[in-house]
């Protein structure tokens, strides 16, 4: 599939400039072009940029998380259907985003939290469920049944996951 660039700004919350710049000076992407010249990002790239994320997520700086994305080499896009080993980086950010994710429905803030989502959608569905969606309801259930989270709560999240 491929991606034109106010797409991927929204899926990973990176302004269009910042995606440029990191083009332009890291050489981190190399994103095609459509006939008429707009940028055209892959899967792959896309998978390069959040492991990017990930890695400033870390504290690591834009340099050098950039370096350490492309002397690990081109990331696997999972086919559909194929099962992935998560490297522990990424399950830190995926458990970073559920948590913030479930920290917005518990508000009721679903503005905030379909900011996130969308943050979620180019992985793989599997990779979401078990790793976000699971565990939040998980989550969420136990705390209904000590009392710390309310039943309008749980109803609330639970329609939303």
């Amino acid at each position: 599939m491929s991606y034109q660039i106010k797409m991927v700004s929204e899926m990973l919350g990176i302004p269009k400039n910042t995606l440029i710049a990191w083009e332009r000076r890291y050489a981190i992407v190399d994103p095609g072009r459509t006939e008429s010249g707009y940028r055209v990002y892959s899967d792959r790239d896309i998978a390069t940029l959040r492991r990017v994320q990930s890695l400033m997520d870390q504290g690591y700086k834009i340099g050098e998380a950039c370096r350490m994305v492309l002397d690990e080499g081109p990331p696997l896009v999972a086919e559909p259907g194929v099962t992935t080993a998560v490297p522990s980086s990424d399950r830190a950010a995926l458990a970073h985003l559920r948590d913030e994710l479930q920290d917005h429905l518990l508000e009721f803030d679903r503005a905030a939290a379909d900011r996130v989502a969308a943050r979620l959608v180019m992985l793989p569905y599997e990779l979401v469920m078990d790793e976000v969606y699971f565990p939040m309801l998980r989550d969420v259930g136990a705390g209904w049944e000590v009392g710390r989270i309310s039943v309008v709560q749980e109803h609330y999240v639970t329609a939303y996951a």
